[in-house]
């Protein structure tokens, strides 16, 4: 975006059937570029618009008033630009995103400890094996978590390059590693169903969510898992695949769903792949 006052008239997309913006919704448009500047540098706390102090109220409120003011479906109605459309999915983003962590005791205890290593130069510094220093780390782990980000939003190319970036620096990093290979299968998959690629990649997630162990971890291995194997109409699997998951994290709302989705399916159905289940 450049700093010049808003122009008046602009080319828009393809977006026939949708209202024109008016005055009002460009400016809201405006804002969300302006936001966007620099946000990569932003913390989370700056991104919610609130204090270091805050407390758990306070950054729900500030979550929510963003949500309801930055949400796709204010500005779906009108004919945007492309790259409008694109900047309101990755504000909203950052804002799920800095309420996910901040919310959560744990996940905002390591995040502000993060945030004290970068005050103190942390950035520069190299671990005793000579490894990623602890900026590519940090910058690694934001990749992930924007991934699996995106990845829900529904773009698959976009978390998969995410992905890739992230174990550049952290190759074993296993919820950059899972997402990668079910970001791959989206991929290939909107040119159409491929069980080849689907057996793959269930073979991969396996092995990822084998090496987490059974306590602790990440439910998005589990989840990709469970969707992979829901393709290949593998049912047993799929539900054991989720219902870890939701053992990981009970909040786990895809899971739940794809759970419930799974339980309404009838004895037997022709799966994604044309192939009939089995009871």
């Amino acid at each position: 975006m450049e700093d010049a006052a808003w122009p008046a008239s602009r080319p828009l997309a393809d977006n026939s059937g949708k209202k024109p913006p008016d005055e009002r919704v460009l400016a809201r448009v405006q804002d969300v570029h302006e936001r966007l500047k620099g946000i990569e540098e932003k913390s989370h706390y700056e991104v919610l618009g609130v204090a270091k102090e805050a407390g758990p109220e306070e950054i729900r409120n500030a979550f929510r008033a963003l949500a309801r003011e930055f949400h796709a479906d204010r500005f779906a109605r009108y004919a945007l630009e492309a790259a409008d459309i694109e900047a309101v999915q990755r504000i909203f983003i950052a804002i799920n995103r800095a309420n996910e962590v901040l919310s959560d005791i744990a996940t905002r205890k390591d995040y502000d400890a993060e945030q004290q290593v970068r005050a103190r130069g942390g950035a520069n510094l190299v671990n005793d094996a000579g490894g990623a220093d602890l900026g590519q780390v940090f910058r690694a782990e934001k990749l992930v978590k924007e991934g699996v980000a995106i990845l829900k939003a529904g773009n698959a190319e976009a978390a998969r390059q995410r992905f890739e970036e992230a174990l550049k620096a952290t190759p074993d990093d296993p919820v950059a590693r899972a997402g990668l290979a079910y970001a791959e299968l989206l991929v290939v998959q909107a040119r159409g169903p491929s069980l080849t690629m689907a057996a793959k990649t269930a073979q991969l997630l396996a092995e990822v969510t084998q090496g987490m162990g059974s306590e602790g971890g990440r439910e998005e291995p589990f989840l990709y898992l469970g969707r992979v194997y829901r393709l290949m109409d593998q049912t047993e699997k799929a539900s054991a695949a989720l219902q870890r998951a939701l053992q990981i994290n009970p909040h786990c709302a895809e899971a739940a769903s794809e759970l419930r989705h799974l339980q309404r399916r009838p004895a037997e159905k022709k799966g994604l792949f044309g192939l009939r289940k089995r009871g």
